[in-house]
């Protein structure tokens, strides 16, 4: 019997139980039209590959039904049925985009014989940035160029005739769909919609997970069919999901070449963390700042320095463990494949979803991610099980009131619509599974073990002899860990199962000057030896202190043995970073006994409250809230805060301030002569903050232990309402960031700001009775800016605003009425997929224009603008509006033009700082 090529039996023939003459009508119907295909489309031209390999009509006829998506989704459905569905599904499918990838005859010969080598290997060998070649993409009448290489390292990914996997980077600013870093897949790669299926559900509980757009694409004029076009782990990813540009890393699995070997390396305590797009990190001292502490959590909990909970965001760690088990799919909980992404402002690393082999889902009943070690270590912690066990409990609810079911039918209705183009033989997933997972959901059991660790004999001591550079792809990590002053510190740690003697540690010279011994702290007697790293295990190592020369071009090479073993191998230590011990947000010690309590403060923990007494205080060092506790600030109290103390939130804050007695935040008169402190930052508040009455002055900024924050003030998932407050003489970049919350900012002042004003990022909320004030007087700010937010603005004035008075960016939606705008460069620029409606606003004094409208992301599309009651003082442009884009005053659609935003953001649009 012919087997499928995943080693199973074919589909049987079957027929449905129907009247006999309806069948045998139906049938030589279904026969003629089939035939028809067959002999006069790509059919045919499938049928008879099919042919040639299997020489078996049954075997031909299951491929071709295969190929066409037939058994992926319904293995009940017989061939009739499926052939009945055709016309209805044809009828249905969505016209796709149709993208023609050119390759240079060249280019395609190297991408040709790699695969060609990887098919001879077994594999495809571990991507390097020299595989990719350049190529370009033609779509929608442009041209954009790309650099192209294959991807995935097992063999379905390059095994068809001519859909390949393929990684694709837009150069420059350039981009497709919003995307500048995709791959193209044959859809089956991802299970066709099921993939999806489970990515989508990730982001419905607001996990990071990359987004998928089916497309057809013609390389160098051979139709190549539907590929899945999908998101790479980049800026566009996070922004599309809310989120701010950031680090993203993962744990390297490169080593896991040799399949003797794999559970040598198969272990999560024994990678390297790497980051993605490492050469745009090295140019920018923001990255390089979140990469090192990126890589010091991720070091910190695979040591045992850290909790899970001091290094992953509690909650959507246990979002992303919960539907990863209710899907069953212990491949996408595996070390190889999560990713994390720090986000800047909680300093937390979040999961992002990919390659679940979702093909390969345990059965319903079963503890998946008993399966990843990595994932059960995490469940040990009590606040991500406790998490864990919230979000089984929530998808639950959402699955029994039919709430998931629904998105998830109405996000796959529109998967299949772009597959049937081609796939009309592939079945809808049957949402009847996740109801009977939800129904057989196992108990949380940490004391599972993942069995196939229990390897022995894999490295045995008759292989000692052979040559250790090809018995071991890689023996030892080496790190040269840069720190200030004495701190800096060569690591070593074996990775392998048997003892390393280093024989010699020296400095290289790279010019070809001699090399120079490597002088620690403490003197060292060589050979140096390093224990066996037993599987599964946190590799023995060493610290070695050093003061680092104070000369360029210079490496630190090691040379070492394995124990036992004849040849010697030398390597070089690479820059890395040092495990941390403690988190880098800030930790409150108000509830450790031997804290000395500041004495303008009490503590009720019953109520979990901190209060501040009525008075004038002096703060000198950062003041930090113990997590859920309620932060009161009665009327008439003022607070003195040095330059490096800050007020640092973790719960609601009330300040209950009055006209005659407001609650007044300052610098000490002892600083500069601006004044400058930290200011104050609010997190994941469960109950809504209160400020009335409250003035802040003099604020900076953030900037705790390599925390960075722009706001003076930050409210970060945490709904505030704020009336009568007053923002003065903000030093840094904006006097008040809100993030991902709901806010209501009534008779607010804000004035004097180096920078901009009020920031609103993702968030949801109304502006109204507001003044902005000399706003960005450092020669460049905005006085209101949102970005992913919907607000809206009411009874407010803008007076001296050196770049826009309201920028409306990102996709935000905004509905302004009443505004009074008088000397600013720009009116209101709305940009990048917004929308904005105005009425009944006046614009004096305006140096660029009313209102502006334009594309400055192209991965976004073009803004809308509709505005009636327009009135403009002096000699004011009504509007520039970018081709494309939509501006209409008071009923008449303003002319385009075309406009460079690169430039115009290097001359009138300058930042302040």
């Amino acid at each position: 019997m012919h087997l499928n090529r995943n080693g199973s039996a074919p589909h049987p023939l079957k027929f449905p139980l129907i009247n006999r003459r309806v069948r045998v009508v139906s049938f030589t119907l279904i026969l003629i039209l089939t035939t028809v295909g067959f002999l006069m489309g790509p059919v045919a031209d499938r049928f008879m590959a099919n042919w040639a390999t299997t020489d078996d009509l049954k075997g031909t006829i299951y491929y071709t039904f295969q190929d066409y998506g037939f058994g992926v989704n319904a293995k009940h459905i017989s061939y009739i049925q499926s052939l009945l569905k055709i016309p209805g599904r044809y009828l249905s499918s969505n016209e796709l985009p149709k993208l023609y990838l050119d390759i240079k005859f060249k280019h395609l010969q190297t991408l040709t014989q790699k695969r060609n080598s990887a098919m001879a290997q077994g594999r495809l060998p571990h991507e390097e940035s020299h595989d990719f070649v350049p190529a370009s993409i033609r779509f929608d009448n442009r041209t954009m160029k790309v650099d192209i290489r294959l991807k995935g390292g097992q063999l379905y990914h390059i095994n068809t005739n001519n859909r390949w996997s393929l990684r694709v980077k837009a150069k420059g600013d350039d981009h497709l769909f919003g995307m500048r870093r995709f791959s193209l897949h044959h859809p089956k790669v991802r299970d066709f919609q099921i993939e999806p299926l489970y990515m989508e559900t990730l982001r419905q509980y607001g996990v990071l997970a990359p987004r998928t757009i089916y497309v057809n694409v013609v390389i160098n004029g051979n139709e190549n069919g539907i590929m899945q076009m999908e998101d790479h782990f980049s800026k566009e990813l996070l922004e599309h999901q809310k989120r701010r540009e950031g680090v993203i890393v993962k744990l390297n699995e490169s080593n896991l070449v040799d399949q003797r070997l794999r559970l040598v390396y198969d272990n999560y305590k024994n990678t390297t963390i790497v980051p993605f797009q490492s050469s745009k990190i090295e140019k920018s001292s923001t990255l390089r700042q979140q990469n090192k502490i990126a890589h010091g959590l991720l070091r910190g909990f695979i040591k045992g320095h850290l909790k899970a909970s001091d290094v992953f965001d509690v909650e959507r760690m246990g979002l992303y463990l919960a539907i990863t088990q209710l899907w069953g799919v212990p491949h996408a909980a595996s070390w190889r494949n999560v990713r994390f992404y720090l986000n800047p402002i909680t300093l937390h690393l979040e999961p992002i979803g990919y390659d679940s082999e979702i093909q390969y889902r345990s059965n319903p009943g079963t503890f998946a991610l008993s399966y990843s070690p990595i994932m059960m270590r995490m469940l040990h912690d009590p606040l991500i099980e406790q998490s864990y066990l919230e979000s089984c409990r929530k998808l639950k609810a959402d699955i029994e009131d039919g709430i998931l079911i629904r998105k998830l039918s109405q996000y796959e209705a529109g998967l299949l619509n772009a597959l049937y183009n081609e796939f009309v033989c592939l079945d809808p997933f049957n949402m009847d599974e996740i109801k009977i997972r939800m129904e057989q959901w196992p108990p949380l059991d940490l004391t599972k073990k993942r069995t196939s660790m229990e390897i022995t004999g894999v490295v045995s001591s008759e292989n000692v002899n052979i040559t250790p550079k090809r018995r071991f792809p890689k023996a030892l990590h080496i790190y040269d860990i840069q720190e200030e002053g004495e701190k800096s510190y060569l690591e070593v740690a074996n990775m392998i199962p048997y003892e390393v003697d280093i024989t010699r540690i020296q400095w290289v010279d790279t010019a070809d000057h001699p090399s120079v011994p490597f002088m620690p702290s403490s003197p060292i007697n060589y050979p140096i030896q390093l224990s066996a790293t037993p599987l599964d295990s946190l590799p023995a190592s060493i610290h070695l202190y050093y003061v680092p020369l104070n000369r360029p071009n210079v490496r630190l090479d090691v040379t070492f043995s394995i124990h036992g073993g004849e040849s010697t191998i030398t390597e070089s230590a690479r820059p890395y970073f040092s495990a941390l011990t403690k988190s880098s947000l800030p930790q409150s010690e108000l509830l450790t006994p031997s804290e000395t309590k500041p004495p303008y403060l009490t503590i009720n923990t019953d109520e979990r409250m901190v209060r501040i007494k009525k008075g004038k205080w002096q703060i000198r060092r950062p003041l930090i809230t113990p997590d859920g506790y309620r932060l009161v600030i009665p009327s008439g109290t003022t607070l003195q805060f040095a330059e490096d103390a800050g007020l640092f939130v973790f719960g609601p804050m009330i300040c209950e301030g009055t006209a005659e007695e407001p609650i007044v935040m300052e610098s000490l008169p002892d600083t500069d002569q601006n004044g400058r402190w930290m200011g104050i930052s609010v997190f994941k508040a469960a109950e809504p903050s209160v400020w009335r009455h409250v003035q802040i002055r003099q604020t900076n900024g953030i900037r705790y232990n390599g925390w960075s924050l722009t706001g003076g003030v930050t409210f970060y998932r945490s709904d505030i309402t704020m009336q009568n407050c007053v923002f003065d003489s903000h030093q840094g970049e904006d006097a008040l960031n809100i993030i991902h919350a709901e806010f209501l900012l009534d008779g607010i002042r804000m004035s004097n700001t180096k920078s901009d004003g009020f920031d609103s990022d993702f968030s949801n909320g109304t502006i109204v009775n507001c003044v902005f004030e000399n706003i960005g007087y450092a020669g460049g700010g905005d006085a209101v800016d949102f970005s992913g937010s919907t607000v809206k603005i009411e009874r407010t004035s803008f007076k001296g605003i050196t770049d826009k008075a309201v920028s409306v960016g990102e996709g935000s939606s905004v509905l302004a009425t009443e505004l009074k705008i008088e000397s600013a460069g720009t009116g209101i620029a709305c940009k990048d997929n917004s929308r904005l409606e105005i009425d009944h606003a006046s614009f004096r004094t305006i140096q660029t224009a009313a209102i502006m409208a334009y594309i400055k992301k192209p991965e976004y599309g073009p803004a809308h603008v509709t505005a009636r009651n327009i009135e403009l003082g002096g000699n004011v442009t009504p509007a520039i509006v970018q081709s494309g884009s939509l501006v209409i005053i008071d009923g008449e659609e303003m002319a385009t033009i075309v406009v460079d935003v690169d430039t115009m953001y290097e001359t009138i649009m300058k930042k302040g700082i």
